[in-house]
């Protein structure tokens, strides 16, 4: 019997090992298809490749069919309570939720299979759940998990090496050898010597597909080094140390900001709940910042303080607010309605007989087309002199040209539909006022971020209830808000994959009541830590992996104001969670025993 036991074990530790430590180093090209001709918004190549996420989202489902079929056997066993505790409830709950969006899903396909280089299909998000209770189950108890650590700590230094090496521009997988490693054979021609063009240069990203997430992902790290660094023997706390100040230097070379957002805070959470310590260890305390202050600058400094320049751009965001010259654009029968510069205009233009023919009403409906210079293309009116029109032919076609701010928009007139957008490829389109949220002309902070929440808010009151569907966000955004994305997203044919943030992505997607479910699931967490760790009493090492984990866990929950979940780095969250509430029983139980005693 205890040799059964003992092989049931093994088996949690490497199944939870490779979705750990191996599953984030999985890097392979998959081709594929997207069956986008019948959108007009979209006019880039339907022929695409994914070098991070498919094989990752493949690996893990088969990891989370294991410890599925490890859970039913322990459950069949008796091994295994299927009441160890109500709030596991709210992810069964949830569970059904995934599968209903799926089932309604605006597109079944990809809910079901993923698409779009993020593959989080609903079998994914259900696997994330099924790995929360695995590790809950198997990895909780303190000697398991510090043999866990430690694997996560090797893979930790790996990837430190990687991120160096791609700081010093020095990527290995610009190699030819690691290209065809991760490529298939029918795609070699194609592919290798290609692969740089669609990796991110100089900066580091890790095998984590973009420097935002290996950001998040590195910050989620530091905390449980710190166990290492905290609890180990002398040799282990030298090297955990030196694995810490790597990590930090790591995610500063990612030049995200969102990592240090999110450490910024946990720093925080830590003063306010470990208030004792706070005033008996405080010079400690100064001289850590201290040094992650000198850390910070010495290891900008390599870049030319890329980052210090990117957090000064930063906080001059907040300072002002930034309302584009172009703030309007809609097709109609009698022409293009624009407003630019506070002025409003509508362009018309007869067919076929050249700049003479372009005509310029006010918006009060006044006749302004006696102060357009025909030749130059220009209107000799304040506030309108940087606007140009004119007639040209596209793609052989004659053409209604307008440049605004640099950028071209074209537009043709049907008999029948009026005037519309050319928006390239043989693909036509109508402009129309787009819904949004008002936040008051601060939707340029965060690289854009809060021009896509303000898109994707009012979307919520129609996906509510069973949302779009997983990996659907690119169809149900209003792509078609051609001027919001020129203002806001470097061009109006740019296609708005993701949300940036974890809970608009599941509202949307998952539906409203699903994200409460996963709120609730960890503020009950969240409650139960600040409860059992804001006591400040002196820690064992139990408390402080505990502590750490919950700290860990704190930084995606963090990182995902401005982040999207991913195969990429949510694998780790959703298992630290599952410890933490694991190590969070355990202790509860042992000062409940000793209170008793």
């Amino acid at each position: 019997m205890k040799t059964k036991e003992s092989k049931i074990h093994l088996l949690s530790l490497v199944l939870l090992f490779l979705a750990l430590a191996v599953l984030p180093f999985i890097v392979r090209i998959y081709a594929y298809h997207l069956d986008m001709e019948e959108y007009s918004w979209f006019i880039l190549d339907e022929d695409r490749t994914d070098f991070f996420s498919y094989y990752k989202s493949l690996f893990f489902l088969i990891l989370a069919l294991l410890m599925a079929a490890d859970l039913i056997r322990a459950l069949l066993r008796r091994h295994l309570s299927p009441g160890t505790s109500p709030v596991w409830a709210l992810l069964l709950i949830n569970g059904i939720l995934f599968l209903l969006s799926a089932v309604c899903s605006v597109n079944v396909k990809d809910s079901l299979f993923g698409n779009y280089g993020r593959f989080e299909s609903v079998f994914v998000l259900i696997g994330y759940e099924i790995l929360c209770f695995y590790a809950f189950r198997y990895a909780s108890d303190p000697r398991t998990f510090q043999i866990l650590l430690r694997g996560l700590a090797a893979a930790a230094a790996l990837m430190c090496l990687l991120g160096f090496l791609q700081a010093a521009g020095m990527d290995p997988l610009n190699l030819e050898w690691v290209q065809r490693l991760i490529t298939p054979h029918e795609l070699w021609d194609e592919v290798i010597g290609n692969i740089s063009s669609n990796l991110t240069q100089n900066t580091v990203y890790l095998t984590l597909a973009n420097p935002n997430y290996a950001s998040i992902y590195l910050s989620m790290l530091l905390p449980l080094m710190f166990i290492l660094w905290k609890t180990g023997s002398r040799t282990v706390r030298f090297c955990s140390g030196c694995l810490i100040l790597l990590l930090f230097a790591d995610l500063i070379l990612t030049f995200s900001r969102v990592g240090l957002f999110s450490l910024g805070i946990i720093g925080i959470l830590t003063l306010i709940l470990r208030k004792n310590s706070r005033k008996r260890h405080w010079k400690k305390m100064l001289a850590a910042v201290f040094a992650c202050t000198l850390l910070f600058f010495l290891t900008d400094s390599l870049s030319g303080f890329r980052f210090a320049e990117r957090l000064k751009l930063t906080l001059q965001s907040f300072q002002k607010s930034d309302t584009p010259s172009l703030t309007y654009m809609e097709t109609s029968a009698e022409g293009v309605t624009l407003t630019y510069g506070g002025r409003t205009i509508t362009v018309s233009y007869q067919y076929g007989t050249g700049n003479e023919s372009i005509r310029i009403l006010d918006d009060d409906g006044t006749d302004l087309t006696d102060h357009y210079i025909a030749p130059a293309g220009i209107l000799d009116l304040e506030g309108l002199e940087n606007l140009l029109l004119f007639t040209r032919e596209v793609d052989e076609e004659d053409m209604l040209t307008l440049i605004i701010d640099e950028v071209f928009w074209n537009f043709t007139e049907d008999p029948e539909l009026g005037y519309l957008f050319y928006t390239g490829n043989g693909k036509y389109d109508t402009l129309s006022e787009i819904p949004r949220a008002n936040l008051f002309g601060m939707e340029h902070m965060a690289s854009g971020r809060l021009y896509i929440w303000s898109r994707t808010i009012p979307l919520l009151k129609d996906y509510w209830l069973t949302g779009s569907g997983e990996d659907t966000f690119y169809l149900v955004f209003p792509q078609n808000d051609y001027v919001g994305k020129a203002a806001y997203a470097g061009s109006p044919l740019d296609v708005i994959e993701k949300p940036h943030n974890t809970y608009l992505l599941t509202a949307l997607q998952n539906g409203i009541l699903s994200l409460i479910l996963f709120l609730v699931f960890y503020l009950i967490y969240f409650i139960d830590s600040i409860r059992i760790y804001g006591k400040d009493r002196p820690f064992d090492t139990q408390d402080w992996m505990g502590f750490c984990v919950f700290l860990s866990t704190a930084c995606f929950m963090t990182g995902g104001i401005f982040n999207d979940s991913n195969i990429n780095i949510s694998p780790l969250f959703w298992a630290m969670l599952g410890i933490g509430m694991g190590l969070n029983r355990h202790i509860r139980a042992e000062r409940s025993q000793y209170s008793e005693q």
